[in-house]
Parts: C-alpha cells; sequence; structure tokens
C-alpha cells in the first residue's frame, strides 16, 4: 500500500507522515508534544495539506516515537476541534476527548518490528472446553 493511501500516523525517513479524512474542514493541523499525558495548549502544530478527495496530509520532520499528537480541526464555522487520532494504533487512555481539554493523546507508533516472545501453547489437558444449547437461554418467557 502506498503511503499516501494510509490514515492514521506512519514514521517515514523524512519524518512522521499524518494523514486524516475532515471533509468539512476549513484547516487541519497536527499538534505534537513529549511527555506522558497532553498538557494544555496545542503544543507545536504543523498543518496539514487538503488533497481533492477531502483528506489531510503532510510529513512532519523531527517526530519521534513515542511522542504524543492530536488533530487540531477548524470547521468551515470556524469552530476549533481538538481530536484523537481514530486510525492510531496507540492512545495513553480510553478517556474520550470531545473538549479538547482532556490529557488524553495518541500516540507516534514505533515503526520496528515488533519484539516477539517464544510461545509454548498449554497442554491439551489445561484447556477447558464449555458447551451449551443456545436454546437453553432463549426463546421462553423473551418479550422481544
Amino acid at each position: 500500500m502506498d503511503l499516501t493511501e494510509r490514515i492514521g500516523c506512519v514514521l517515514t525517513a523524512a519524518g512522521a507522515f499524518f494523514r486524516v479524512w475532515a471533509p468539512h474542514a476549513a484547516a487541519v493541523s497536527v499538534a505534537v508534544q513529549d511527555g506522558q499525558e497532553w498538557v494544555g495548549g496545542p503544543g507545536v502544530t504543523h498543518a496539514l495539506k487538503r488533497a481533492a478527495d477531502d483528506y489531510w496530509s503532510a510529513t512532519v520532520p523531527g517526530v519521534a516515537p513515542g511522542q504524543l499528537y492530536r488533530f487540531r480541526i477548524i470547521t468551515d464555522g470556524g469552530v476549533v476541534l481538538e481530536r484523537l487520532d481514530a486510525a492510531a494504533r496507540d492512545v495513553l487512555s480510553s478517556e474520550l476527548t470531545r473538549t479538547g481539554d482532556g490529557r488524553n493523546a495518541s500516540i507516534v507508533p514505533d515503526s520496528g518490528p515488533y519484539p516477539w516472545a517464544p510461545f509454548d501453547p498449554p497442554r491439551f489437558e489445561d484447556f477447558l472446553i464449555y458447551q451449551f444449547h443456545v436454546g437453553t437461554f432463549a426463546g421462553r418467557g423473551d418479550q422481544h
């Protein structure tokens, strides 16, 4: 898959490539911060460029794995929204960030290979298999 067809954040040799779909936006930027949580303010922002298909993207140099980011979207009506990356591979928490003032943020992923650990499956005797009949739990007395 071509890099310009991916959404989210992808590390490249030139920096981090950010891409998001925002069809009703007047402007989109990505804000990047260091730290363990998102601390007020937009951080260092970098403007994204709109393509004809309503995707916004840019390569931002100097972004490192583990840094935090949010997309900053300005709507046609002038409303500023800070949003997490819906395609992020990692976020700080499951906290929703609708108001923009939360501590949650997306995390720039490491593009290196995952360090797999050796795996030994459990012995067959240790498997627990449960079988039940669906009809036992449904039907009689159901009002819906």
